[in-house]
């Protein structure tokens, strides 16, 4: 079976390091899965386990390596609105993304988005409407959400308008925009994510 296109991406971003571009791959075809258990083991080392001190340090190591960035509305009209392929970095004062993996802040092809069902809202019993509601931006994230998600998480294309738009109703019900990265993305920014802080992971 030939690998799709965004598949070759991943392995290509990730060159040698095998085993982080299965993160990567399993990161964004199993969202729901990966978060649910996320949440479940956060939960699990926050009340059971920081007390025993020899746990604290790789606890932290882990939790270091997965980051997100909250987003202004002028910061989300201004990467939306992007003609132009945009490189930032290596970013070495940490200004723009203060994550110790990340070093760069890459849009290809940034008029290509994409929009699918929130992993943290899709994981949540009753979680708040729209769960249609995250946005990834450019030719290293959108195309993988579309050739791996459409049945799964609903993914759609949309176009820079409706993503705007999406954003300001999203921003009238209480949501907080974060721009998330992880060693499992290859240290890139271009995920957009409509936050709930009854049902977001990173904000319970």
């Amino acid at each position: 079976m030939l690998l799709k296109p965004s598949t070759r991406g991943i392995l290509k971003r990730h060159g040698l390091r095998l085993d982080r571009a299965l993160h990567n791959w399993v990161y964004f075809f199993f969202y729901k899965p990966y978060v649910r258990a996320a949440f479940f083991s956060q939960r699990l080392i926050e009340r059971r386990l920081l007390w025993f001190k020899p746990l604290a340090r790789p606890v932290r190591a882990v939790f270091n390596r997965y980051h997100s960035k909250v987003l202004s509305g002028g910061d989300v009209k201004k990467i939306l609105t992007l003609d132009r392929d945009v490189l930032l970095g290596p970013d070495k004062e940490k200004r723009i993304i203060p994550f110790a993996f990340a070093n760069k802040v890459i849009f290809r092809e940034p008029s290509l988005i994409a929009v699918m069902d929130c992993p943290c809202k899709a994981a949540t019993k009753s979680p708040c409407k729209p769960v249609n509601c995250c946005i990834a931006v450019g030719r290293d994230f959108a195309p993988i959400w579309l050739e791996h998600c459409r049945e799964r998480y609903h993914a759609r294309q949309v176009t820079q308008e409706e993503a705007l738009a999406l954003i300001e109703t999203m921003r009238k019900t209480g949501h907080i925009q974060q721009a998330f990265l992880k060693v499992g993305t290859g240290g890139l920014t271009g995920v957009i994510c409509n936050c709930c802080p009854r049902c977001c992971v990173s904000l319970d």
